[in-house]
């Protein structure tokens, strides 16, 4: 399905309607708005989501809107669930009374209610279920495989389901799940809408993860922040970071060596005990997802409970990501969780929205598994499930199976306790909708995505290099791509030749001649962004020019103060609109007065004078009444805006 030229968000596509029965659908990119078109059509939905962060996001957004309820009942008992009904029975009267459309939001763990709820009312197939972000359920099922499975039992009872992503599994695990394959699949096809924006992603190898974010932060701290030119030729500097880790540990590490004062610092991450634990010794607490017009904290650190499907907005925050393959299953999967997190920055006046760096890891010599070694372990697990279930059913009676199952559903019980995975050893789980243990095909999913993302996109520099290129491919055009080999041997030979410079003065201008002779070539400039580490080269080169650059002989320091003296002009700009204006008259005394006080603020190295006004008004020369001399004295009338 191709989106119509102009489209950037999917209600903008007028023709387009929500798919009937049961289908996937890819919908191409991030931040396209499918969420928001099913929270706001005029169909019944029920949308399914595998975070609670996300909802809780969602919530707070369309708080006013009265016909969307997010069902966040903790179900303890039975007398939960009839409160759970009631709500329910309730919110349907309401939209129904006024004629809106019925919305709920309920987390994959708690759909069942739902679907019960709805089934026993006979309005099942009133009703869309968006099963949002699902490609996390393939994502998840390493640490909790059975309530994947018998959330995908009972939603596959549901008449109408859209499984929904911009990043679904490949097709080769879609088509090992019973309940995918066979479905319609329909893919959005952006690439004519002229609204796809393009990667950009720099990578970088480190030894220690925690030092690289220090370093980063140490950076902020003393002003020293990331600077690009947005479209409009202004250069913007990043005073907000966001960190992605997978693991809690490493951010309460990073807390407790960073002496951060908790007003800068925002954390995301899941509501467990565990981990409210782990903040709390370190003297933090966890966060929330900022809305729109909430200011954000200098430093936001998150885990992947809310880079799928969260809406951050900030007008220049970076993105900054740290990936280690060597802890079990928690390497950044390239493919899936790159997309993801670049389109969490939704406010589109951000330069630094679709710009990411991922500092990573990668395997340890004694981490490698190789391909037939994993092998000979998957069939190992196979064999091991083959042989409990086959004890479950073909060795035992009713009562017997009773009390198996007891045992296994204390043994997984226990394990969750302690914080372990339940399916490290086999593919076993127990379904609740048949209340007997099942093979999970999940797990062996999951255990296989795992291996494949560790062992293959982090085997060494090349493979994680070779990994991001081709998720970048994606997003340029077949005429790009016939001439990638041409131009790949050009940024070859020029790599080669700025390696072999040691002083940055000479480095920058051979980089200025070589991106002046491919003049117009985006993806050489997208390439070498992406090879050189060090960002002040596009900035100098984008913003300041050859000729500029050459006239300061190349030299860093020279040329980084006239981008932050640009930086400072725009802001003291800004900030003396919002305090003069045309008609205005002011004694020469309070003028300087007020403009030192700015100056002051924005750390310009500058004595104030009245007739600095001239900068921005067309003045003259006036008499004003000063109460403090009782008379009148010397002042500007200022005229108009320059």
């Amino acid at each position: 399905m191709t989106v119509p030229f102009g489209t950037r968000y999917i209600s903008e596509w007028k023709d387009y309607e929500l798919p009937e029965g049961q289908c996937i659908v890819d919908k191409g990119v991030t931040g396209c708005g499918y969420t928001e078109l099913c929270l706001t059509n005029n169909r019944h939905v029920v949308l399914c989501s595998p975070r609670k962060m996300l909802l809780e996001n969602k919530a707070r957004k369309h708080q006013e809107e009265k016909n969307i309820i997010y069902l966040k009942n903790e179900i303890k008992d039975f007398k939960d669930v009839d409160s759970l009904s009631d709500i329910m029975a309730n919110h349907i009267l309401s939209c129904l009374t006024t004629g809106q459309a019925i919305k709920f939001m309920v987390t994959y763990d708690s759909t069942h209610y739902v679907v019960d709820y709805l089934k026993s009312r006979n309005l099942l197939d009133q009703f869309i279920f968006v099963v949002d972000e699902f490609q996390s359920i393939f994502v998840d099922a390493y640490f909790k495989a059975g309530v994947e499975n018998n959330f995908l039992e009972t939603i596959h009872e549901c008449p109408n389901v859209l499984f929904l992503s911009a990043t679904p599994m490949l097709e080769k695990y879609l088509s090992r799940i019973p309940e995918f394959a066979g479905l319609d699949y329909y893919q959005l096809d952006w690439s004519k809408s002229g609204s796809v924006d393009t990667l950009i992603i720099q990578r970088r190898l480190v030894k220690s993860l925690p030092k690289e974010a220090m370093r980063i932060i140490e950076n902020y701290r003393e002003g020293n922040f990331p600077i690009t030119v947005n479209d409009q030729g202004k250069v913007c500097q990043s005073k907000e970071a966001v960190f992605y880790f997978n693991s809690v540990k490493d951010i309460t590490r990073i807390l407790r060596n960073g002496n951060f004062d908790p007003s800068e610092v925002n954390i995301l991450c899941s509501e467990t005990e565990k981990n409210i634990q782990a903040l709390k010794e370190v003297g933090f607490t966890r966060g929330q997802i900022p809305m729109e017009n909430e200011p954000n904290k200098m430093f936001t650190f998150c885990t992947s409970t809310c880079y799928i499907g969260a809406d951050f907005y900030s007008k220049c925050a970076s993105t900054y990501i740290f990936a280690d393959p060597n802890l079990q299953c928690l390497a950044v999967d390239i493919s899936l969780d790159l997309p993801q997190i670049a389109g969490r920055q939704r406010d589109r006046e951000n330069p630094f929205k679709n710009n990411i760096v991922i500092f990573y890891k990668v395997l340890r010599e004694g981490n490698k598994i190789t391909r037939e070694d994993f092998e000979k372990l998957q069939a190992q697990r196979k064999a091991d499930t083959e042989t409990l279930l086959r004890n479950y059913y073909d060795n035992m009676d009713d009562d017997g199976r009773r009390v198996n199952l007891a045992l296994y559903k204390g043994y997984y019980a226990k394990l969750l306790k302690k914080g372990l995975s339940l399916y490290s050893d086999n593919f076993m789980s127990i379904s609740e909708k048949l209340d007997r243990p099942v093979y999970n095909n999940f797990i062996e999913i999951a255990h296989e995505r795992a291996w494949e993302v560790a062992q293959e996109d982090y085997q060494d520099r090349i493979s994680v290099t070779r990994a991001i290129s081709s998720l970048q491919d994606e997003s340029l055009s077949v005429e790009q791509q016939d001439f990638r080999h041409r131009d790949e041997e050009y940024i070859e030979l020029f790599l080669e030749e700025f390696n072999s410079y040691t002083t940055f003065n000479n480095r920058l201008e051979l980089y200025c001649k070589f991106r002046d002779s491919f003049s117009g070539n985006d993806y050489i400039a997208r390439r070498l962004e992406f090879e050189i580490r060090d960002p002040r080269f596009k900035d100098y080169y984008g913003y300041l020019g050859t000729t500029t650059c050459k006239a300061h002989e190349f030299r860093d320091n020279e040329l980084r103060e006239l981008m932050v003296v640009d930086t400072k002009s725009d802001a003291l700009k800004e900030k003396v609109y919002s305090i003069f204006n045309a008609g205005d008259k002011l004694s020469s005394k309070d003028i300087k007065s007020i403009l030192g006080q700015v100056y002051r603020e924005l750390s310009i190295n500058k004595n104030a004078k009245a007739n600095d006004m001239l900068e921005w008004f067309d003045i003259k020369p006036t008499k004003v009444w000063s109460d403090s001399e009782n008379k009148r004295i010397n002042g500007f009338e200022l005229i108009s805006l320059k």
